[in-house]
Order: structure tokens, then C-alpha cells, then sequence
């Protein structure tokens, strides 16, 4: 292989190169347009998903004030039940 051989690949190479980081350039500014818009569209939003998740929070803890109740409430009535049916009270 003679030297203008080499040079002639060892150019060819390097234009090469030349197109691939155009190319990742491009990607990236599409890439970089792409971010911009999903981060104005989040700012938009935001507020709207911050606001569900206190929703979905305060669900749950009224939920669980629910449920206790219910069994408080439950045992309470079962009490009750029972006390009929087995104490007897005579005035």
C-alpha cells in the first residue's frame, strides 16, 4: 500500500466522520426540541398532577377513617347484640 493510498482512506475516514457528527448534531437539536416542548407542556400540567395526588392521598386516608369506623361501629353493635341475648335485667 503506498502512502497516497493511505492518505486517500485516512481522508475518506475522516469525511466520514465529518457526516456521522452532522448527523448527531441534528439528532441532538431535534432532541433538544423535543425536551423543550415536553417540559412546556409539564409546566401546564403540573399543577393539575400535583393536585391528584393530594386527591388520591386524602382518598386514602379517608378510606382508612372509613374502615376503622365501620369496625369501631361493628363491634360496638356486636356488643350490643350480645348483651341482649345473654344479660338478663330484671327492674
Amino acid at each position: 500500500m503506498s502512502d497516497n493510498d493511505a492518505f486517500s482512506i485516512l481522508l475518506n475516514r475522516m469525511n466520514h466522520q465529518d457526516r456521522m457528527l452532522e448527523e448527531i448534531r441534528i439528532h441532538q437539536s431535534e432532541l433538544k426540541e423535543k425536551l423543550d416542548t415536553h417540559i412546556q407542556l409539564e409546566e401546564g400540567v403540573k399543577p393539575s398532577i400535583d393536585e391528584l395526588i393530594a386527591v388520591l392521598q386524602g382518598s386514602k386516608m379517608i378510606g382508612r377513617l372509613v374502615i376503622w369506623a365501620c369496625s369501631f361501629v361493628g363491634a360496638v353493635w356486636a356488643a350490643i347484640a350480645w348483651a341482649r341475648n345473654h344479660i338478663d335485667v330484671k327492674l
